[in-house]
């Protein structure tokens, strides 16, 4: 699938071919966007930081880091091997939490059970799932979606979590949230014709 990430104001993917360096050099540039995105540049959604999960590799780097460049290998085992393609949208991973922590309404985001927030791109092509805590948005994971078919189906749970009302936060409300009082939920059809049009945009 031809990438239209500039059209739509996507930050520029970071793949392996024309890096002018080590392979080695380029992982230490991605590890460098992976402790912005957790830390260093600040990201903080309704208050909350965006903050990495999980242990320390064997390397001195974050598991949660090469969990996020990777994808299991199709063996029973735990095994993960390295995804180009992973590697690449790191830095519209980045992108896209901070559009959404500026207010961006092209990013689109909802909740699914107690704790999960989703975010999106505005095509759905790439898809962070963050935790909530009392006082921290833990990144859990993130990736390209290629499939138009699993864009597809993102962008329903997206129009059906806002259409049921699971998605409503006290620290902020939504565009797409039309609001009339404090029982209304936003308008389902609405949302997903607005929700089609980007995606086929």
């Amino acid at each position: 699938m031809p990438d239209t990430g500039g059209e739509l104001g996507l930050a520029p993917l970071f793949p392996i071919r024309g890096f002018e360096g080590s392979i080695g050099e380029w992982i230490d540039c991605l590890y460098w966007q992976y402790r912005c995105i957790v830390g260093d540049a600040g990201i903080s959604l309704w208050g909350k930081p965006v903050v990495g999960t999980g242990t320390q590799g064997p390397d001195g780097r974050s598991r949660r880091f090469w969990h996020l460049i990777s994808e299991a290998d199709g063996t029973c085992g735990a095994r993960r091997v390295l995804n180009l393609d992973r590697c690449a949208a790191l830095p519209r991973v980045w992108a896209v939490l901070e559009q959404l922590a500026s207010g961006d309404t092209g990013v689109h985001w909802w909740r699914e059970g107690r704790r999960e927030v989703l975010v999106a791109a505005p095509d759905f092509s790439v898809h962070v799932v963050l935790r909530e805590h009392a006082d921290k948005m833990k990144l859990v994971t993130a990736y390209p979606v290629q499939s138009l078919e699993r864009r597809a189906r993102l962008r329903e749970k997206a129009a059906a979590s806002w259409a049921l009302g699971k998605s409503r936060t006290r620290h902020c409300e939504h565009p797409l949230w039309q609001r009339e009082s404090e029982a209304s939920r936003p308008p389902a059809a609405g949302l997903r014709r607005r929700l089609t049009a980007l995606d086929m945009a």
